[in-house]
């Protein structure tokens, strides 16, 4: 079983279903998974990659960059990387993700 396969089977199990790609926001910090389903699925317009943390804006930058050549249009970063500490403002990655 290969991590492809694991890919196509989880949306082999929403459409046995008889669940909308419409209604499904398929989600995998593997990049390789969310590549896979907007190539090879109709759930792939919804497809979000998972952030995790990259530790440098460089590391972030270059992700981002191959994620938007790809195709994948949603990145969903953990809430801590959205605002400053102790502060309702926005970080400078939040910033580098709207350009």
């Amino acid at each position: 079983f290969t991590q492809q396969d694991y890919a196509q089977k989880m949306i082999d199990d929403y459409v046995a279903a008889g669940i909308p790609p419409k209604d499904v926001w398929p989600q995998s910090f593997n990049d390789e998974d969310v590549i896979y389903w907007i190539q090879n699925t109709e759930f792939g317009d919804q497809a979000v990659a998972l952030d995790e943390e990259r530790v440098t804006e460089e590391e972030f930058t270059a992700w981002h960059k191959r994620l938007q050549e790809n195709g994948v249009k949603i990145v969903a970063p953990p809430m801590w990387m959205l605002v400053e500490p102790g502060e309702a403002m926005a970080t400078a990655r939040t910033e580098a993700t709207t350009d």
